[in-house]
């Protein structure tokens, strides 16, 4: 009954605790005891493969009933890591490597999914990777390669952009004689770009406010150029994303995120190359009149899937670009739109008034504004989540589950076996109980940073089918293979039906007899 009521989880195997507890049962004291007195019995059943193997000890004799089956295969992904592109942070690179603990080479195809859906990279919906055993030795894997002119290729990369939260998964489809499940999938959590505190500097436009104002933003203020320049320094650098309009500032903050319209980026603000306007030789920017667009990086986040075909731009400046420099928008006369870098500044440069276009009319002119604004977000955090282990609590911090309601006392865990219902403390930070299940874990009400948890095996020796060759912590203890059988017989069964069914006969038939006198 207490094995029976045992709940399977997906950690890995430790065997410290239970080597404790054994020498607890036992009660022994080898001071207490003669030296040539015989050891207890210890029965372990298990694969033998074991977190803690090499640091655990046992004062009993150990017998070690090894579980499992040379002949069991299991291809696992045990690497999983994801990170963002630092010159296109809505880039993100997913890398994934595998390992084959069959007997045989496998050809395994592995397939990448973004909120359940898939995602096809480089025209294909998957990527293959070969796996030799990993059992085998060096030798035996040169041989193998050299017979068959193929090597392994136990990895496999995935590039993806991405401007949302997103829950990425990376699955293993060779499912032929796997045993186990839990290592055939791993996940990631793309955390959703930060609510940007957003400054518009401008002298008046109707479309530019309009267009901030109904964006998901933190605080879109809107000050007139006059008042930025007379802001403090610290007022500058709180915010996340300046947008100056027709007016380039004689002062910026070192550091962030800034768009100019109709004009170009200060002269003299620390290092780097910058995009500059072309002048006349009396110092006058060269301007270009009835531009249209010659072409676009379409596979640009801020641009794709859009249409820009019909824009018209009455008046642009003359842009000098950088080499370095990424040109968004390229016109018939010259660039249009570029983004560049300088030092730790990202800066965006349309060179041109909006209002001496007709693109504010465009269906194109709003969603390049709000993925724009979008890919400044993810800029600002490079951060991908990593996964938990199985088993893992993490902490809440208090000023998280403050930032999700100040009244907030209690919280849902959604997890992929169960919804637990979480009571918050008053005071302190929150520890989550163990998660011990592979999969999507999410938290009702979202915390920040918190929404969602994933949990993966990643771990080759648990991964690892093949059971241990040596007893766990005891070298000398002795080696059993448990057989396919059946259970035991309970016979007490047995006993009693052959013993008490007679006696019923015989007191039926008394019981009758005296009735019948």
């Amino acid at each position: 009954n207490a094995i029976n009521s045992i709940q399977p989880t997906d950690r890995a195997t430790k065997l410290g605790l239970a080597y404790t507890l054994a020498d607890a049962s036992m009660a022994y004291n080898p001071d207490q005891l003669r030296t040539s007195a015989p050891r207890p019995d210890v029965y372990l059943f298990s694969d033998g493969r074991a977190l803690d193997a090499g640091d655990v000890g046992l004062k009993g004799q150990l017998h070690f009933e090894r579980v499992g089956t040379d002949t069991a295969g299991n291809v696992a992904i045990v690497v999983l890591s994801a990170k963002r592109n630092y010159e296109r942070p809505t880039q993100v690179q997913v890398f994934a490597r595998l390992q084959n603990f069959g007997t045989q080479p496998v050809e395994v195809p592995v397939q990448l999914s973004v909120d359940d859906k898939l995602v096809e990279v480089a025209g294909a919906t998957r990527q293959t990777a070969f796996l030799l055993p990993d059992r085998w030795s060096k030798d035996e894997r040169d041989k193998w390669e050299s017979q068959n002119g193929r090597r392994q290729s136990d990895s496999v990369t995935f590039n993806l952009d991405l401007t949302t939260a997103a829950v990425i998964k990376v699955e293993q489809l060779h499912k032929e004689g796997d045993v186990l499940a839990a290592d055939d999938a791993a996940q990631v959590i793309v955390p959703p770009p930060k609510e940007l505190d957003v400054l518009l500097v401008t002298d008046g436009n109707y479309f530019l406010e309009r267009a901030i104002q109904i964006m998901h933003l933190q605080s879109p203020n809107v000050v007139q150029p006059a008042s930025y320049e007379e802001m403090k320094q610290a007022d500058r650098d709180k915010h996340d994303l300046i947008i100056f309009d027709r007016y380039t500032p004689t002062a910026l903050p070192d550091a962030g995120n800034f768009i100019y319209i109709g004009c170009v980026p200060p002269p003299d603000q620390g290092p780097g190359q910058k995009v500059t306007a072309a002048t006349d030789a009396s110092g006058n920017p060269v301007l270009l009149g009835d531009q249209e667009v010659l072409d676009w990086q379409r596979d640009n986040p801020m641009l794709k899937d859009l249409a820009l075909n019909r824009l018209y731009i009455a008046q642009s400046m003359k842009l000098n670009v950088p080499l370095d420099a990424q040109t968004l928008i390229d016109g018939l006369k010259g660039p249009l739109v570029v983004l560049a870098r300088d030092g730790k500044r990202t800066n965006l440069v349309i060179g041109f008034d909006v209002l001496q276009s007709n693109w504010p009319f465009e269906p194109s002119f709003p969603m390049f504004l709000h993925r724009a604004l979008q890919y400044m977000a993810v800029g600002s955090d490079m951060d991908v989540r990593q996964s938990y282990a199985p088993g893992s609590s993490p902490v809440i911090p208090r000023a998280n589950l403050q930032r999700a309601g100040a009244s907030l006392k209690t919280i849902q865990l959604i997890g992929p076996d169960r919804t637990q219902t979480l009571k918050v403390p008053d005071t302190g930070d929150f520890a989550l109980p163990p998660l011990d299940h592979v999969g999507i874990y999410a938290t009702e009400p979202p915390i920040p940073q918190f929404e969602k948890l994933a949990v993966n095996l990643l771990d080759s020796n648990e991964s690892n089918t093949l059971p241990a060759s040596a007893p766990p912590g005891e070298s000398g203890g002795k080696v059993e293979d448990v057989k396919d059988q059946k259970a035991r017989r309970e016979w007490w069964w047995y006993l009693v039906a052959f013993v008490g069914l007679p006696l019923l006969f015989v007191e039926w038939w008394v019981y009758t007899r005296r009735v019948h006198l």
